[in-house]
């Protein structure tokens, strides 16, 4: 209960000035895995928040769920989504219990989630479950080896983190995770940098184009602010 209020508290923050901002890289990839082809393709995000990236992937034909237990986040997807004239149904719901069949969704993916679990396998398991024999599983978590991992554990000290308890991720790490679930990893990415957008004006362009050519290099996964994993249920 303490961590729904908390969630819940914070949404109706963020809901005062909410905006429309997906996770380009993650949809990228999202949609580069069904060749550019999402028109009836059924996704589910698991910890969807404002649901930007199910938007996003809505616009595009996907049959898009968005799951969360916070209300307020759920309230905050549902008016996005009317406001970009798509259909994104929500599921009000611990995400270690789903309610919906085996074997139900082509897509299950999450950001920004795991990192919040100390052990996240008894809750990945169970989106493997509802994920289709062949289908796509993507996890995305914050990138262990750079300078936000150090700002996030001191703020963790002070007690001043506003998400609460988090970890961090390496490759190493969510290969072992693929193997407990016994899961198939097709590629690894990496996203983002902690500096975009906290840089003046004209470095911060030049920063983000930068980060941009970072990202569709290998050394992505070791050194972006996060980190995104990218499975088939075809079990090994």
């Amino acid at each position: 209960m303490k961590e729904i209020n908390r969630w819940n508290n914070l949404w109706r923050l963020f809901s005062q000035d909410i905006f429309y901002k997906p996770n380009t890289k993650v949809t990228d990839e999202i949609i580069d895995l069904f060749d550019g082809q999402l028109m009836g393709i059924k996704i589910l995000e698991v910890g969807a928040g404002s649901g930007s990236d199910c938007i996003t992937l809505a616009k595009l034909g996907g049959k898009c769920f968005a799951l969360d237990f916070s209300r307020e986040a759920l309230k905050t997807c549902q008016h996005l989504a009317k406001e970009a004239d798509v259909e994104v149904k929500s599921i009000l719901a611990d995400c270690r219990q789903i309610p919906v069949q085996d074997g139900f969704f082509d897509l299950v993916f999450s950001v920004g989630l795991v990192e919040h679990f100390k052990n996240p396998v008894p809750m990945l398991r169970e989106q493997i479950r509802v994920l289709k024999n062949g289908g796509f599983f993507i996890v995305d978590v914050p990138q262990k080896y750079n300078l936000y991992t150090i700002v996030k554990h001191l703020r963790m000290v002070l007690g001043s983190n506003p998400f609460g308890w988090e970890t961090e991720y390496a490759l190493t790490d969510l290969k072992k995770i693929a193997g407990l679930l016994k899961i198939k990893p097709i590629r690894f990415y990496g996203r983002g940098s902690a500096f975009v957008g906290r840089l003046p004006g004209v470095i911060d362009c030049r920063w983000r184009k930068i980060v941009a050519k970072i990202e569709k290099s290998s050394l992505a996964p070791f050194i972006c602010l996060n980190i995104g994993m990218i499975c088939q249920k075809v079990y090994v």
